[in-house]
């Protein structure tokens, strides 16, 4: 199989799969909150190929408006933090460095089911990769939606 397939499927394994919905299982601090209060979260990376750590800083906004009024607002900045070492791929080829990124996002918590029920995330990040003699920079923009559904007594 070509590296790019073999790349496809350790990204969309389970465990790369949970990590790119963590925040609908966001953690939340003990006790109440006040609009305005703030609290991390830090986990690394699940993918072996991409050695960073993941710092997502979450924010109370207060209730949500129109038909979001019933619903705790979190907003979320994400930091990728690229951790030391010369990772490599398993075909060799070094791993990109992150160049720039910017990621935010707001999780809609429902708070008298007890879970979130919605999380959309944007995220802006530019990689550099060496190839030989250059130098292949990447743009990536990605908007992430999850949505919790309760499924009937049936399913």
């Amino acid at each position: 199989e070509a590296p790019g397939t073999m790349r496809l499927q350790r990204y969309f394994r389970a465990d790369n799969l949970k990590e790119t919905l963590a925040l609908v299982a966001a953690i939340l601090p003990a006790g109440q909150v006040e609009p305005g209060a703030t609290w991390k979260l830090e986990r690394e990376s699940a993918n072996p190929e991409l050695p960073i750590g993941v710092v997502h800083e979450l924010t109370y906004a207060g209730r949500g408006e129109g038909e979001d009024a019933a619903l705790a607002r979190i907003d979320v900045a994400t930091t990728l933090v690229p951790r030391e070492g010369s990772a490599k791929r398993e075909d060799g080829s070094p791993v990109p460095t992150i160049e720039s990124q910017s990621s935010s996002g707001t999780i809609w918590f429902d708070d008298g089911a007890g879970h979130p029920v919605r999380t959309e995330q944007t995220l802006n990040l530019t990689t550099a990769s060496p190839l030989r003699e250059m130098t292949i920079r990447s743009t990536a923009v990605t908007k992430t939606v999850a949505r919790v559904e309760k499924l009937s007594a049936g399913e």
